[in-house]
């Protein structure tokens, strides 16, 4: 049945011929793709009835519990310059799934199917069940439970961390994070274990956390990297620090310019004075 050229509306069909219907219509005038990168399956129709494709679409969002459709209107410029308007109809993912199952899913002989759109959709399933995310209505489903009271039962009775229930759900982290959130819970405060530790700079004893850390504190662990001597200015006899590599290349430790600059003039005029 082709849409393109009859502007019609949705005939009345029979419940139990529906999915035969709209299976004819999109072996007529419909699209199941895959993106090049095989991350997402669509399918599609497309005509020249607006009302058409809108009962369409109503009747499968109802019949389905599809959450989007996305029905739009296109227009194109032939070859002679005239202006077609043609209408389409796309679901994506996890929608374009119900669909493709309610359309296929227990064929018997008798039913009559495109081969070509039926292979297509055997592709979609197998790209689909690869890239399909785990939702909340799933867990509810699989655990016959709300997805609140499951949660619940995992972090406070079982008291597992948002990492391994992810692991067990075959989801990421963050989907966890966000169902918590959703849900109006609390994640359980984490009791950190530690150890106490003697500081081998200052002697005080410590939290250790980190097995890494080694020192109390950040000056400690300053203190401890500091190889080098404390020595006397030449000049004000202010004491000062120097590192090991200092030694190597001076000899006279001075603590500022104005010290440089007075030692200096010094040296100066006991070299001028012993020459002259």
């Amino acid at each position: 049945m082709s849409l393109k050229k009859n502007k019609r509306k949705f005939p009345n069909v029979p419940d139990v011929y529906l999915r035969d219907f709209i299976r004819g219509v999109l072996d007529g005038d419909g699209w199941i793709s895959i993106d090049k990168k095989g991350r997402e399956i669509c399918i599609g129709l497309s005509g020249g009835s607006y009302e058409f494709l809108k009962e369409l679409s109503d009747k499968l969002r109802k019949g389905l519990s599809l959450s989007t459709n996305n029905l739009r209107c296109r227009r194109r410029i032939t070859r002679k310059g005239k202006t077609t308007i043609v209408y389409s109809i796309e679901w994506y993912g996890k929608n374009a799934f119900k669909v493709i199952r309610f359309l296929y899913d227990n064929l018997s002989n008798t039913n009559l199917f495109l081969h070509r759109k039926f292979i297509k959709q055997q592709e979609a399933r197998k790209i689909f069940e690869k890239i399909r995310r785990v939702t909340r209505e799933d867990v509810e489903e699989k655990f016959g439970v709300p997805i609140k009271t499951f949660l619940k039962q995992l972090l406070y009775e079982r008291k597992a961390n948002v990492t391994q229930i992810a692991k067990e759900l075959g989801v990421r982290s963050s989907t966890i994070y966000e169902w918590v959130k959703k849900s109006g819970l609390k994640l359980p405060k984490k009791q950190r274990k530690y150890s106490i530790t003697k500081c081998p700079i200052c002697g005080r004893r410590f939290r250790k956390y980190n097995t890494s850390k080694r020192y109390c504190s950040l000056a400690c662990a300053i203190s401890s990297r500091l190889t080098g001597k404390t020595v006397n200015c030449i000049v004000c006899s202010k004491q000062i620090y120097r590192p090991a590599w200092w030694f190597k290349r001076n000899k006279y430790p001075i603590c500022s310019r104005e010290c440089q600059g007075r030692w200096k003039k010094n040296s100066f005029r006991k070299r001028y004075f012993k020459t002259k």
